[in-house]
C-alpha cells in the first residue's frame, strides 16, 4: 500500500524520511516492512490511555480474555446520563440556560460524551462542574461523586491544555519531549504528590500513568527520529527534577530519562551521566549514517558547490585558546560541539530558518535538522480530510467522479486553512477577488 501511494505521487521510497501513523498494528507492520522510520501520532498515543476514564469493559470473545471496566466508568456513565438528559429535553436545557444568565455563569453547557475522544469527556465534566449548583437541584449526586469528578477534571485539564496548544500552534517534533513532561506529565503525576484522591480515581490514575509511560517509551524513547529532532532543537534544554523529587520515583520511565544514570569511575566515585544528551547523540549518529550525511570531508573541500562554508568547528576545552579544528572532524566531535554551544534563539524564532542561517559550523547536523524538523507528529490533519471526504461523498453525490472529489476536497481543506490564518469566515475566504482592469 505504501509503495502504491508513493508510485502515484512519483516518490522514491528510499527518500522517505519517516511515515506518521497511529497505533494501528497494521500501519506499524507496514512501516517496518517498507523499512521506513515510523513516527507515532502524538494525538493518538495520548488519546488511547486518556479515554479509558469511561471504558466500560470488554467481554471475553474466543481466545481473548476480555478487559475489565475502568474504575471510573460508573461515575462517568452518570455524568454522561446528566449531559444527555439536558440535550434531549429542550425545556430543561432552556431552564438551565436561563439559570446561567441569571447567575452570570460563564461556563460551557455540558457536551455529550464521545467515547472515541477523551477531550469530549473533559469538556463534559468541566461543564457539569461549572453548573454544579443548578444541576444539583435536579440530580442527586453524592458529595464524594462530585469530588471525584473534580479530581478527574484536574487530571485531564493539563492534557487538554497540551492538546489545545498543539492544535493552535501545530505540534513540533523537536519540542514534544519537553512539552509533554512540563505541561502534562509532571503536574499530573508528580506535581501534586500530597493530594488524597478518591479510591476509584486513584486506581484509574495509576493505570493511566502506567499506560502513558509505556507508550512514551515505545513512541519517543525508542524513536531515533523524535530523539534526534529533540536534540537538534536550537532551544534544546536539559529537563530537570525539583530538589524534593521523591527518590523512589526516579526509576520511572520519564524521570529516569531526565535524571540520567549514575556510573562509577576507576576510583569508584559516582559519575552521573546526562542520559538526555546520550540518547539524543546516539539517535543523531544513527540517522546521519542512515541518511548518508556523514560526508563532511568532501563538503569541506568543495564549499561553493554544496552551498556550505568551509568546515570550522570550535570545540570548547580543546585547549586554552579554544582552537579551531579544520579539515577532518569526527562526527562525535561535531555533535559534542553542538551540545556545548550556547545557542541564541528566541522562542518565537522559526527553527528551520535558524538552522539555515546559523548552522554552517555543524554541516552534517544542519542537513539532518533541515530534514527532521519538517516531519509532522500528528496524523489529525489527514483524518480531518477523511471526515470531510465522508461528508462530501454523501448519498446525494454518489455519482461524483474521483477528479471532482479530489478538487472539492482540496478547496474545502484550503478554505478552512485560509479562514484560520486570516480570521475570515470560510465563505469570505473562498470568495475570489475581482481582477483589476
Amino acid at each position: 500500500f505504501i509503495q502504491s501511494v508513493l508510485d502515484e505521487f512519483g516518490l522514491d521510497i528510499h527518500k522517505c524520511l519517516a511515515v506518521v501513523t497511529d497505533s494501528c498494528a497494521t500501519e506499524i507492520a507496514a512501516a517496518e516492512l517498507a523499512g521506513i522510520p515510523r513516527v507515532s501520532c502524538v494525538n493518538h498515543w495520548i488519546n488511547l490511555p486518556l479515554k479509558t476514564v469511561c471504558f466500560k469493559g470488554k467481554p471475553p470473545t474466543g481466545n481473548s480474555p476480555g478487559k475489565p471496566a475502568s474504575p471510573t466508568a460508573a461515575l462517568m456513565a452518570k455524568a454522561q446520563a446528566i449531559a444527555v438528559f439536558f440535550h434531549n429535553a429542550p425545556a430543561a436545557m432552556e431552564l438551565l440556560r436561563s439559570e446561567m444568565e441569571r447567575s452570570q455563569l460563564d461556563v460551557p453547557v455540558p457536551v455529550r460524551e464521545n467515547e472515541t475522544r477523551w477531550s469530549s469527556q473533559h469538556a463534559m465534566v468541566k461543564g457539569l462542574l461549572g453548573l454544579k449548583q443548578p444541576i444539583a437541584e435536579v440530580f442527586r449526586l453524592r458529595r464524594l461523586e462530585w469530588k471525584a469528578l473534580e479530581q478527574i477534571e484536574a487530571i485531564l485539564s493539563p492534557f487538554a491544555t497540551l492538546a489545545a496548544r498543539m492544535q493552535k500552534d501545530g505540534p513540533i517534533i523537536s519540542t514534544m519531549v519537553g512539552e509533554f513532561w512540563s505541561l502534562a506529565f509532571f503536574p499530573v503525576f508528580y506535581g501534586k504528590m500530597s493530594q488524597v484522591l478518591v479510591p476509584e480515581v486513584q486506581r484509574w490514575k495509576d493505570q493511566l500513568k502506567k499506560d502513558l509511560e509505556a507508550r512514551f517509551r515505545a513512541n519517543v524513547l525508542e524513536s531515533d527520529v523524535v530523539l534526534a529532532a529533540s536534540g537538534l532543537d536550537p532551544l534544546f534544554r536539559r529537563l530537570g527534577l525539583p530538589g524534593n523529587f521523591p527518590g523512589h520515583l526516579k526509576s520511572d520511565a520519564l524521570p529516569r530519562f531526565i535524571v540520567g544514570v549514575t556510573e562509577f569511575d576507576n576510583y569508584n566515585r559516582p559519575q552521573p551521566r546526562d542520559r538526555q544528551v546520550d540518547v539524543c547523540t546516539s539517535a543523531i549518529r544513527n540517522l546521519v549514517t542512515r541518511f548518508g550525511l556523514d560526508v563532511a570531508d568532501a563538503e569541506a573541500s568543495h564549499p561553493v558547490e554544496h552551498g556550505f562554508d568551509a568546515l570550522h568547528l570550535t570545540v570548547a576545552d580543546f585547549d586554552m585558546q579554544e582552537q579551531s579544528i579544520q579539515g577532518t572532524v569526527p562526527l562525535d566531535v561535531e555533535i559534542a560541539s553542538w551540545f556545548a554551544e550556547k545557542k541564541k534563539c528566541a522562542v518565537t524564532d522559526d527553527r528551520m530558518l535558524w538552522w539555515e542561517r546559523n548552522g554552517h559550523q555543524w554541516p552534517r547536523l544542519r542537513k539532518l535538522a533541515m530534514l527532521l524538523l519538517r516531519i509532522p507528529i500528528s496524523a489529525v490533519p489527514s483524518e480531518r480530510n477523511w471526515s470531510s471526504a465522508e461528508y462530501i461523498s454523501s448519498g446525494r453525490r454518489s455519482n461524483m467522479g474521483p477528479e471532482t472529489m479530489d478538487a472539492t476536497l482540496l478547496v474545502s481543506s484550503n478554505a478552512k486553512t485560509r479562514a484560520q490564518t486570516t480570521g475570515m469566515g470560510i465563505l469570505d475566504s473562498m470568495a475570489c477577488k475581482k481582477a483589476k482592469k
